[in-house]
């Protein structure tokens, strides 16, 4: 199926569904609107006509969409559930506030993601300060949903780092999401792949690809030494656990091939600085921070080994 014909099919598909809700809401208010005793011909009449308006937008759009043929309705129908998810994979990023807090999904012209604040609730009636509500919004797009519809391998192995993606432009750049404090933030940037290992790189395609070919050697060495040296394993695991007083930084986490946008995802998620202990790094349980603290312990047990016999 080509593009612009995916592009076509979930526009139409997201088109009929607005309508629909549109419609449904506009009767609503309609029938609300006789019900009034107070309410004048000239509101009734306002209310109806907007909601005859409405309906038949309803009709004309799902007519457009029922004349696609049914594989591409499947396509779009499955597609755009699949979207929707990241998208809500991307909101659910964003952290509670003092009042009302919610993720939302939405569709768009463009890719993007924010968190939107106000004022809620006051604390109490003795108080004069009010509780902030927060909606943590990813705005979806049906061009780059259809073109992100091919490379979704990459989309759920960002996803697992943290880092869902909801859109893929045209020029080839990705759109993933953060957190960043308690909101969400969209990135741009693009994402190689090798082997199944991903990097993310807001620099260049090269530079991403790049990053994801060390990453992965470096990968492929650990699973190596893992299967290899299990009793150097264990024996790194107490290390890493016992040594508290040894700590890991941004730059052993850039010297294993983690890339920015991951290190600074990880970090919002568990509330880590730029530097933690090994013990600290064990406990979030993220398989590439306990890696690094695998790394770090080896090289602190190699160290003292040499010592000892010198």
């Amino acid at each position: 199926m080509k593009l612009k014909t995916k592009i076509d099919a979930l526009q139409k598909l997201i088109a009929a569904e607005t309508a629909k809700a549109e419609a449904s809401k506009k009767v609503v208010f309609a029938t609300g609107t006789l019900r009034e005793t107070w309410a004048d011909d000239e509101r009734i009449t306002r209310a109806a006509l907007s909601a005859r308006v409405a309906v038949r937008e309803e009709w004309r759009a799902n007519g457009a969409w029922r004349a696609l043929d049914k594989p591409r309705r499947t396509w779009a129908a499955e597609t755009k559930k699949w979207a929707e998810d990241q998208g809500m994979l991307a909101a659910c990023l964003g952290a509670s506030y003092s009042g009302d807090t919610y993720p939302v999904v939405q569709w768009g012209d463009k890719s993007a993601a924010y968190t939107a604040t106000g004022y809620g609730d006051k604390y109490s009636r003795s108080c004069k300060y009010s509780k902030t509500n927060a909606d943590h919004i990813a705005t979806l797009c049906a061009e780059d949903v259809a073109r992100l519809d091919e490379r979704r391998p990459i989309a759920q192995a960002s996803a697992a780092e943290g880092l869902p993606v909801i859109g893929l432009m045209g020029d080839g750049r990705f759109v993933w999401v953060r957190s960043k404090g308690k909101a969400i933030v969209a990135e741009n940037g693009w994402i190689g792949c090798h082997a199944g290992t991903i990097y993310h790189s807001k620099k260049s395609a090269e530079d991403a690809q790049a990053g994801a070919e060390r990453k992965a050697k470096k990968a492929e060495r650990e699973r190596w030494e893992a299967l290899h040296s299990r009793k150097i394993e264990r024996r790194a695991r107490l290390v890493s656990r016992l040594c508290g007083g040894i700590m890991a930084t941004i730059g052993d986490a850039r010297a294993m091939g983690y890339c920015e946008p991951g290190i600074e995802s990880f970090q919002a998620k568990h509330g880590i600085g730029d530097a933690a202990s090994l013990p600290a790094l064990v406990r979030t349980g993220n398989p590439d921070a306990i890696r690094l603290a695998l790394k770090l312990a080896r090289r602190v047990s190699v160290k003292a080994q040499k010592q000892a016999t010198a």
